[in-house]
């Protein structure tokens, strides 16, 4: 793995690149194929294991190739300076070349909805471990968890779950680390604390072949994330090719909790999803917080997606 370090607006940035000559996209081999060891699951190790940065530093993952990739860095670093890093936190994987990119904090970050992409991961995993289907009052309330952002539902299925420490349990098997995806105390799941590349890694696990759910689950958690409705498609999906599937969650809140500092901003506007960007399957997650309103979060979650596909693509 190729590594180099440099700094912008004074935020550290790391570059590195995964690719081998032999393999264009190694973390699709199983660990111990190449000459280097794939993490679980198959993301950059960079991504899987999440960097050892302070909360305000931002990391791209990606191979400094040309002049054009330098340049798109720059601009995805100094967009993520401009807006404070500890308020931002982006990711994003291009499947086909191997090249990853990720910005901003590597913790704190609520997820809102967002969580609900990994309630629906515990639950299909769960009974793909027993052997079982959900039910279908269990498929009514998936169903309406994601393609509604339905709460009620979403409560639902935290219950049937069996709650929070079913859910931090299973955290390991999704790859994610307990330590740095923290479910909210109680029934609070919407105040789960994470960053966007943990949550990279539950997108991985519904395209990749290493992924813990078989591929009828995956097919399912992507079919719900494709027919969301209508008017919760922004976010991520501004970057996708026109006419072309796309699998969203996003995630919407005005935060009220002990230790978020409401007077920066209440919001927290989160958008993560598999999209096809130009010919490329992508993978990103965008998530902001500490945002004045709604609108203003959107707008900043559609400017930094713009600007994580031009660092990972071009």
């Amino acid at each position: 793995m190729a590594a180099c370090v440099l700094t912008v607006l004074g935020v550290a940035v790391i570059v590195s690149s995964q690719r081998d000559s032999a393999r264009p996209s190694a973390l699709l081999a199983p660990s111990g194929t190449t000459g280097t060891s794939a993490p679980r699951h198959g993301l950059p190790a960079a991504l899987a294991t999440g960097p050892a940065f302070l909360p305000t530093s931002a990391s791209l993952s990606s191979p400094p190739s040309s002049t054009s990739r330098s340049a798109a860095r720059q601009r995805l670093t100094a967009l993520i300076a401009v807006n404070r890093a500890d308020r931002i936190s982006v990711a994003a994987y291009d499947v086909a070349s191997g090249v990853s990119v990720s910005g901003g904090s590597q913790a704190g970050m609520r997820t809102a909805s967002l969580a609900k992409l990994q309630l629906l991961e515990t639950i299909l995993l769960q009974h793909q471990r027993a052997g079982t289907s959900l039910s279908d009052s269990e498929e009514d309330t998936v169903t309406r968890m994601i393609e509604n952002s339905d709460n009620n539902a979403a409560d639902a299925t935290f219950a049937d779950i069996g709650g929070r420490d079913v859910v931090l349990g299973f955290e390991p098997a999704l790859g994610l680390s307990p330590s740095r995806t923290v479910p909210g105390s109680g029934y609070y799941w919407g105040l789960t604390r994470t960053s966007a590349p943990q949550q990279l890694q539950l997108l991985q696990n519904l395209v990749s072949d290493m992924s813990p759910l078989s591929a009828g689950r995956r097919a399912h958690a992507l079919s719900l994330m494709r027919n969301v409705q209508d008017d919760q498609r922004w976010g991520v999906p501004v970057v996708a090719d026109e006419g072309t599937a796309v699998a969203v969650k996003n995630g919407w809140l005005a935060v009220d909790d002990d230790d978020y500092d409401e007077s920066q901003g209440s919001w927290a506007v989160n958008s993560a999803g598999v999209v096809t960007v130009e010919d490329h399957q992508v993978l990103m997650v965008v998530m902001t917080q500490h945002d004045a309103d709604f609108g203003s979060g959107v707008d900043l979650v559609q400017r930094l997606a713009e600007a994580t596909a031009d660092a990972v693509l071009h």
